[in-house]
């Protein structure tokens, strides 16, 4: 199979995490949240630590997702009950996340060559050597599990709780709910997928880095508008198999990109270009089918009436 395809799968499928992440905190909870850019390097920097210190790596995993939902508490801890704005309580907690992952590697980076990952032990369990195709193929199963679940959990009370929260937080407080509970829990499922995707990537490449989380929510924020595009939000199942498609898309652009040898650097206004792209062109044909679609005499009924003059 091609080295480009199999890079796409391998690295589509581990940022397919943090677009889940950020589908719930940016569509069902309705606000770009920022401490992406944060627990995305802090689940790299936990489970990083945790492996170097010879723990389990599904236990080292486990702490990662912890760690990444403790981030997105925090953040909605900040707008629930000190009032601080959605975006400018993210961008605080994203900023101290830098921080708080050097003091937890003790180093800006961290080397894991040698140590045993979630993808040596399964792969090596199976007796199958560990490569691009291997590696996604575990993290396909474990994305299937985890978006099985978060489907599972969002037909929940607690869940649909939260989807009326962020659909329309007056009428979930009129009918005496809390929505600073649900804000929260959505948060800190949202960042928990997003510090996943963080130590996943750790271990297929091999080191963590304090500064691995720089355009996760453009990354992530791209492909989900690139899914909703291609899917549409028909339901759960296709709202997240959208989201993952398009982190595969996103990848799959990225390694065309460096094919043709577009420098590195270029990516992220390249991702930018796209994210207008994908936002604009559904709303320009949506447009453009309105203004040629042949008249029809309900359209009379439709248009609004002018008051009269006395």
């Amino acid at each position: 199979m091609d080295s480009a395809l199999l890079n796409t799968l391998d690295q589509g499928l581990i940022l397919a995490f943090a677009v889940i992440g950020v589908l719930l905190t940016f569509r069902i909870l309705d606000f770009p949240d920022l401490t992406v850019e944060g627990s995305f390097p802090l689940g790299a920097a936990a489970l990083s630590t945790f492996l170097v210190a010879n723990m389990n790596p599904w236990m080292s995993l486990i702490v990662a997702v912890l760690a990444g939902a403790v981030a997105g508490a925090v953040t909605s801890f900040l707008i629930t009950a000190l009032r601080i704005n959605e975006i400018i309580a993210g961008i605080v907690v994203a900023a101290g996340m830098y921080s708080v992952n050097l003091v937890i590697m003790g180093a800006p980076n961290k080397n894991l060559l040698g140590h045993d990952t979630i993808y040596s032990v399964v792969l090596g369990s199976l007796g199958i050597t560990e490569g691009s195709l291997s590696r996604a193929a575990v993290t396909f199963i474990l994305l299937a599990i985890s978006v099985v679940v978060l489907i599972w959990f969002l037909r929940t009370d607690l869940g649909l709780t939260i989807r009326a929260a962020g659909a329309n937080q007056r009428m979930v407080r009129a009918l005496g709910m809390n929505t600073s509970i649900s804000l929260m829990v959505g948060m800190m499922i949202g960042n928990g997928f997003v510090a996943a995707s963080g130590a996943l990537l750790s271990q297929a490449q091999g080191y963590a880095d304090v500064n691995m989380g720089v355009g996760t929510l453009v990354a992530a924020a791209a492909a989900v508008i690139i899914g909703e595009t291609i899917f549409g939000r028909r339901s759960l199942l296709i709202w997240c198999s959208g989201a993952v498609a398009g982190a595969l898309i996103y990848q799959g652009l990225l390694n065309v990109a460096l094919r043709l040898g577009m420098p590195a650097f270029y990516f992220k206004g390249a991702t930018a270009v796209l994210m207008v792209l994908a936002l604009y062109v559904p709303t320009a044909i949506a447009q453009y089918r309105e203004r040629n679609r042949p008249f029809r005499e309900e359209d009379l009924d439709s248009r609004p009436m002018k008051a009269s003059v006395q």
